[in-house]
């Protein structure tokens, strides 16, 4: 069955499982499935073409014939949800809702991992190894950066990669990351993180230099809040980031590797009171 969390919409996912169920079992019909949902077939074909929705009587009877479970259930009923609710307030808060359970399957690396932000390139060539599927060529993969690195520094990488446990051959005979999306989670203590944070934002100042308007995106703000005001913003911050995780997650015809760094910061001491930034 397709995984349900690659998916925002209940129509596309009840297609993709549709379309498996052919492949493995060539008698599956719409009309069967119907039936097992206790209703008519043209009833199941207006719903997965949009013209009708999911009912809350329905609902059970899907979540039961697809043999979802706890956690996945909650989600294929967001979905539900999200396609039906009126207003944007309340589609806005079913959405939110669904990227929060998207965001819990990024896996939060471990310290013995964090080797992994050492080099700015480790990352990125992570990325470009699973894009690719191959790592035959140490050359090709240290020109597929921006800016290059060298042969040795590639073979290095790569021996790192797998070492960590961070890519893998599958039985496809293609080369895959572990895990699609990685974290370093909330809260997090190493010099190697702190570092590749310093690297990234040198490899930032170079593409601002170096790279036409067209292939880059950077603007800045520069204003005034309070301190509940300011915890507001990394909310707003921390959900943006979700979303263009979200669209990464289902990013199906990937094409470049991008880095997107995102700075919130003072550039004035507290100016009420004189009781902070007092030194």
């Amino acid at each position: 069955m397709p995984n349900i969390y690659n998916y925002i919409d209940y129509r596309k996912f009840l297609l993709e499982f549709i379309a498996e169920k052919k492949l493995l079992h060539p008698r599956f019909s719409c009309r069967r499935l119907a039936v097992r949902l206790g209703m008519s077939a043209a009833t199941f074909v207006r719903i997965v073409n949009g013209k009708r929705n999911v009912t809350e009587k329905m609902l059970p009877r899907f979540i039961d014939y697809l043999k979802l479970r706890d956690r996945a259930s909650e989600y294929f009923s967001l979905m539900v949800e999200l396609a039906q609710v009126k207003g944007a307030e309340r589609k806005n808060d079913a959405y939110r809702k669904l990227l929060e359970f998207r965001s819990e399957r990024i896996r939060t690396i471990r310290p013995r991992h964090y080797s992994l932000f050492e080099k700015w390139y480790l990352v990125a060539l992570r990325e470009i190894i699973d894009i690719k599927g191959t790592i035959v060529s140490a050359k090709g993969l240290a020109k597929a950066l921006r800016p290059s690195i060298t042969v040795r520094e590639a073979e290095k990488a790569v021996d790192a990669l797998r070492e960590t446990g961070m890519i893998f051959e599958g039985k496809d005979g293609r080369f895959h990351a572990s895990e699609k999306l990685l974290s370093t989670g909330e809260k997090w203590e190493s010099i190697a993180v702190h570092h590749f944070q310093l690297e990234m934002a040198r490899r930032a100042e170079e593409a601002l230099l170096r790279l036409p308007k067209e292939e880059r995106d950077f603007s800045t703000l520069t204003i005034g809040l309070s301190s509940a005001e300011f915890h507001r913003v990394r909310e707003i911050i921390k959900k943006a980031r979700q979303q263009i995780l979200a669209i990464a997650e289902d990013s199906i015809d990937r094409e470049y590797v991008y880095q997107l760094n995102t700075q919130l910061f003072p550039v004035s001491r507290h100016l009420k009171g004189g009781k902070k930034d007092a030194g």
